[in-house]
């Protein structure tokens, strides 16, 4: 969107990332393309940080992707299949 990078904050991240990773009809975005997300943000607001932009780095209170355990992706595949 056309927010501002003071206006961002940890619920607005986590939204965009869920938005991301559940992603339009079904296709997922993958841990590894997810976590190059978070790296990207977290770079990009440091170096904020560093050139006084921001105050802080909402991307440290945001949730940070997490592999899934092969069982819950297996059992969600086989919810899948058989709709």
């Amino acid at each position: 969107g056309n927010k501002k990078l003071k206006d961002i904050t940890p619920i607005v991240l986590d939204t965009m990332y869920h938005k991301l990773k559940t992603g339009k009809d079904g296709q997922q975005l993958g841990y590894h393309s997810m976590y190059s997300l978070y790296k990207v943000v977290n770079v990009m607001y440091n170096q904020a940080i560093r050139w006084s932009i921001v105050d802080e780095n909402p991307n440290k209170r945001a949730r940070k992707p997490k592999r899934e355990h092969l069982m819950c992706i297996k059992k969600r595949t086989s919810i899948m299949l058989a709709k």
